[in-house]
């Protein structure tokens, strides 16, 4: 519960809205199911024994069924790169285009898409 919540609190501090279950070791179903009710996108999920053999979690795109073991110490960073990145496959090194926008209606629709996207779950331990 610990690591869910520091990771949590890392989230917030990208600002990146996250939320956890309150159950101190949820099953997937109950999981994917707290994804698909509140419509979030992202789930990262801790297991105890990945971190302390390998140190990292799973990352998963509820909508799109798509699942990526990541660096605990990278996760923030991944999913900040995913939803800005929405559509493209995120990595951990992805950097911000410096381009110059077209328009004002272009930067707005980004801010919304980034704004909508900001949703992650951390669970299971």
């Amino acid at each position: 519960l610990k690591q869910r919540m520091s990771l949590v609190s890392e989230l917030w501090s990208a600002k990146v809205r996250a939320e956890m279950l309150h159950v101190p070791a949820p099953s997937m179903k109950e999981q994917f199911e707290y994804s698909r009710h509140r419509g979030l996108t992202w789930m990262v999920t801790l297991d105890e024994a990945t971190l302390a053999t390998a140190d990292t979690v799973k990352v998963k795109n509820v909508n799109e069924r798509v699942e990526e073991v990541v660096p605990r110490c990278a996760v923030v960073q991944y999913l900040v790169n995913a939803m800005q990145y929405q559509g493209k496959r995120p990595s951990v090194n992805n950097k911000s285009s410096s381009k110059r926008r077209d328009s004002a209606t272009e930067k707005d629709k980004d801010e919304n898409s980034l704004m909508n996207a900001r949703k992650a779950v951390a669970g299971n331990l």
